[in-house]
């Protein structure tokens, strides 16, 4: 049974408030919920590219907290740790190897804090963020 455009809008807004599996959608397989949520998130992610702003390093420098300074220096500009969101495992391969977590053992997702308080996916970064993580916490 086809979908409208609001309907899968819809399911994706459900997905995102109420957190529900793929598995949680009647009378949709599971495949067919994931490929309305990409297909969505895709077009989201264009129509409100503005509205997502990485602030220039200059910038970060004037405005950071001066707790940040003090501990960190200049140099910092994000914060990356693994935030503890189990996700679905993804059926794309690219997707499942970008989410994987080998120090959560389980598909996860990556998040950046910027001084300013603002957050940023960046899971590509995670191979070697879990590394700096793990010998930093080995080391205090």
């Amino acid at each position: 049974m086809p979908s409208s455009p609001f309907q899968e809008f819809m399911v994706v807004m459900m997905r995102f408030r109420l957190h529900l599996l793929m598995e949680d959608f009647a009378y949709r397989s599971q495949p067919t919920v994931t490929r309305i949520i990409t297909k969505w998130l895709a077009v989201m992610s264009l129509r409100h590219k503005s509205l997502i702003i990485w602030p220039e390093r200059e910038i970060l420098g004037k405005t950071m907290p001066e707790c940040f300074l003090r501990a960190f220096g200049k140099s910092v500009t994000i914060i990356i740790d693994c935030f503890e969101l189990f996700i679905e495992t993804p059926s794309d391969l690219l997707a499942k190897c970008g989410t994987w977590s080998s120090y959560k053992n389980h598909n996860t997702v990556l998040i950046g804090i910027i001084p300013q308080g603002t957050t940023r996916q960046t899971a590509h970064v995670r191979v070697h963020v879990e590394r700096v993580i793990g010998l930093v916490r080995r080391k205090y």
